[in-house]
Parts: structure tokens; sequence; C-alpha cells
């Protein structure tokens, strides 16, 4: 054989390997996917602070105590003085017997570690979501680690998270359901059923749900928005389904009165809303503001820079996202929620991910790097109770029931849940039950008393006789100066005013 028959057998050779198809390239089992999804957690580890101490758990772990052993739902108020007896629904008892059964398990870890999976479950899911959505996961990694900046408002053992878990939920469904999965509707009707149940954000959720089917009947082509229509097929499924899960609502320990509680909260808990920290709007002289500011200003560049469209649902979903995070920083957790994808499908900052280039050597090297430092971060319990104990009246508590003081003590805001839990025999002038404290005038009374107006009528009015605040207080500080009160305990954290003699004068 000469050398160009050599050469023409090659060619041939080489035509025929070329017209084999080839197995795809299956995504390695160690992929850079799930390095990012680590990083994640690392990111939440890192961010998170070592702490269960939020006023609210306290009086949650009572209520689930009490429905596991009585059986029943909390109907009244059995922890206060100011409130004994009056109506109190338990409007997240759902979540409460998760949190009772972590902290039943493992103690106060127990309580860090639900919270702490429930953050990272919702930003691997946010990951997921903009990932489906774009195909892109470095750039999707990108927005989703910027959000874990924003969600640090919503850190620690909070019912909240679980909204939040519920809203990525329904909106994964609804993503599968514009895929052409039917099936995937039939499981949002008993989410709204749990998520009423477990917090009352679900409202919230029922209006994204409307804006994307209510985006899909009208055919907008205008610059570069535009709708996306749904099927007639499509229209009756979800109408179905949206029917069937404002009918879900109902089902629940407290009937009607709990589907419009989130009502009654916008209208007529003004003092909360307008007191309550998370209550408060962004403020863009703080680092969170910074950050919120980065985003905005990322939306807007995405607005005017991308060549991508807009979807009508997306405008409008971006638009309350906004407006509900710029006005209550509770919600910027919702921004990171409904905002990420929109963003990571305009954002390009690094190349597409390739398989072929996927070393999972050092995929698993870096997994296990990560898995050690989220280990070493994880709080014993030992440091969990230090960061109680520095924020709580632990001491004062001790020597409260040491020596049999429990009646009428006026008790700082933030430590009525502790003392709920952890001394129930002395009842509390106030806790972070703000709703029925509103109601029959009591928060008004203890925000007055913090700013020392009227404070010494209020005082004879409640007859109280005993004040256990943070001993930095300006109203212990007052209380120091008159003759008729004395201080009797006082450690690092808390101080005990007694009331020595009755005064009959106001301020």
């Amino acid at each position: 054989m000469n050398d160009q028959q050599i050469l023409v057998s090659a060619a041939e050779a080489q035509e025929s390997r070329s017209t084999i198809p080839l197995p795809p390239f299956r995504r390695p089992l160690l992929s850079f996917h799930l390095v990012l999804g680590a990083m994640l957690v690392l990111l939440i580890a890192l961010f998170a602070q070592p702490t269960v101490a939020d006023p609210d758990i306290w009086w949650h772990l009572n209520f689930a105590e009490q429905i596991v052993t009585t059986h029943s739902w909390p109907q009244v108020d059995t922890y206060s003085f100011t409130a004994a007896g009056s109506k109190w629904m338990d409007h997240e008892w759902a979540a409460e017997l998760a949190y009772l059964a972590a902290f039943r398990a493992f103690g106060i870890r127990g309580l860090y570690a639900l919270y702490f999976l429930l953050a990272c479950t919702i930003e691997i899911l946010i990951l997921y979501r903009s990932y489906k959505l774009t195909g892109d996961i470095k750039n999707s990694f990108l927005v989703a680690g910027f959000c874990v900046l924003l969600i640090v408002v919503s850190f620690g053992p909070r019912m909240l998270l679980f909204g939040w878990l519920y809203m990525l939920l329904m909106l994964i469904a609804l993503d599968r359901f514009r895929e052409g999965s039917m099936k995937v509707l039939c499981g949002i009707p008993p989410l709204f059923m749990l998520w009423i149940n477990t917090h009352g954000s679900w409202l919230i959720g029922l209006v994204v749900f409307g804006i994307i089917i209510v985006a899909g009947l009208v055919r907008i082509d205008w610059g570069h928005v535009e709708s996306e229509l749904w099927t007639r097929n499509q229209v009756r499924a979800l109408g179905v389904a949206f029917a069937a899960s404002v009918a879900l609502l109902f089902v629940n320990p407290y009937g009607y009165r709990l589907v419009t509680y989130p009502f009654d909260m916008a209208f007529h808990q003004t003092l909360n809303i307008s007191h309550v920290e998370e209550w408060a709007s962004v403020d863009f002289h703080t680092a969170r503001g910074k950050v919120v500011f980065i985003l905005l200003a990322s939306v807007l560049s995405a607005a005017l820079f991308s060549k991508r469209r807009w979807k009508v649902h997306e405008v409008l979903v971006v638009a309350l996202a906004l407006y509900s995070g710029l006005t209550y920083v509770r919600f910027l957790f919702m921004i990171a929620v409904l905002v990420s994808p929109v963003i990571a499908a305009r954002v390009r900052f690094f190349p597409p991910y390739e398989a072929a280039k996927d070393k999972q050597w050092l995929n698993a090297v870096f997994l296990i790097v990560v898995a050690g430092i989220v280990l070493w971060r994880f709080p014993n319990d030992g440091k969990l109770q230090q960061s109680v104990d520095e924020k709580y009246p632990t001491k004062a508590i001790e020597y409260l029931r040491r020596n049999g003081i429990k009646d009428r003590v006026l008790n700082d805001y933030l430590w009525g849940g502790y003392i709920d839990r952890f001394y129930p025999a002395m009842p509390v002038f106030i806790d972070s039950r703000v709703d029925i404290f509103e109601y029959n005038g009591t928060l008004k009374d203890y925000l007055d008393l913090t700013s020392l107006k009227n404070s010494h009528a209020i005082l004879d009015r409640h007859d109280i006789r005993y004040v256990l605040f943070n001993k930095n207080q300006p109203l212990v500080y007052h209380l120091r100066q008159l003759p008729e009160w004395r201080v009797l305990y006082e450690d690092e954290v808390a101080a005990l005013v007694k009331r020595e003699a009755r005064q009959s004068e106001s301020q």
C-alpha cells in the first residue's frame, strides 16, 4: 500500500468515526453544581450569628408544649396579668411544633440547627430555581450568594423561615407547570393549607400566585415587556388550583378568624407596625441599606442594558418584592426569593459551565473543607447558652424565684417570652405577642412608660410593685432617683427596682 492509499484509508476511517454519535457527557456525581451549593451553606454558616436569643421563640415553645400536652389549641391568654383571659390565636402553631421537636431532641442546639437547616434549604432552592430558569449555574450562584446578605435579617429561630420555604416550593411548582407538568398543581392547595397554619405570609404567597395567573391572561407586547399567555387548559387548571387553595385556607383550628388575621394586623395593629424594628423601612445609611442599594442598581441595570425581554409576571412580582422589602425590612428576604431569578437571567459575569472541565477529586476536597468549616462554626450548648445569658435576665429570674417575687412586675418587652418560659409563676406585663397587648392598650402604656410619658400615672394605674428592665433603660435610671423606689437586685444585664411606698402624684 502506497502513501496515497494510506492517506485515503485514514480519511475514510476518520469519516466513519465522525458519523457514529458520541454518548452525551454526563455530569459528574461530585459536580461543580454541588460545590456551589456547599458554598452557599458556608456563607450562611459565616453570617449566621451563633445564637437562639429571639424574643418570640420562648413563648412559641410554651404554646407548642400546650398543644402536645392538652391536644387543644390556645384560645385565650394565660401568661400575662394585663390581658389574662383575652381571646388569642396561636397562628403559627405548626411551625412551633417543628421547633419544639428540635428542642426536645437536641436542646437549644436543636433550635439553632433547625433554623440553620431552613436557611440553607431556602438559599439552595433560590440557586436551584435561578439555575433552572436560566441554565447558568455560575451567575445564578453569584446572585444567590449576594442574597445571603439580604436574608440575614431573618436569621434566627423564626417561624417566618417556613413561609419563605413554602413560597419557593410554590414558585418551583408553577415553573414546572409552565413547562408542561399539569400534575404539579395538585400540590399547591395542600401547601397553602399547611402554610396558613404555619405563618401569616401565606397571604403574600396567594397574591404572588394570583399575579402569575393574571399576567398570563392578557396579551401584552410593549417595548421590553411581553406576556407569556396561558393556554385554555392551563387557565382552567390554574383557576381550580387557586380556588382550592383559598378553600383549604379554612382548614385550621380557628376557622375564618385565622384567614382574616393578616388583614387585622395590617389595618388594626398600627402601634406594632410603627414601633417594632423589623417593620421599619430600609435605612440606606446602614450596611444593610447599602446592600439593598446595590440590588436596586442591579435591577435597574438589568432593565436598561439587558437585551432579554421582561415577562409581565416578572415585572409585577419584582415590583411587589421591592415595595414590600423597602417598606419593611422583614421582607428583604422576599426580595431575595422573588427577584434573584430575574437578575440571574440578565447578568453575565462568568463563562458557561463546562462539564468536561469538572474535576471530581478537587470538588471532593472542597466539599470536605466546607463541611469541616461548617462543623467548626456550629456552636455548642455552652456558647448558645452564653448568648442567651447576655440578652436575657437569667440570673434575675433565679433571684425572683428564690425570693418568691411574682406579682405586678413590669418587665422589659423583649424579656416577656423568656419569663413566660422559665418563670411561668410570674404573669408578665407584656411579651412579644404584640397583637393581644395592642388591642387592650397595654402596648401603648408600655411605650409611654419607656419614653417616660405619664410614667407615674401608668405605674399607679397598673399597681406596679416591681420593675424588671435592662439596667441601662432610661426608666430604670429615672426610678433610681426617686426615694420611693430602690434597686432590689442588679447584675450585668438586669435591674430589679422595687416600690417602697405608693405614690399618688402623677408626672
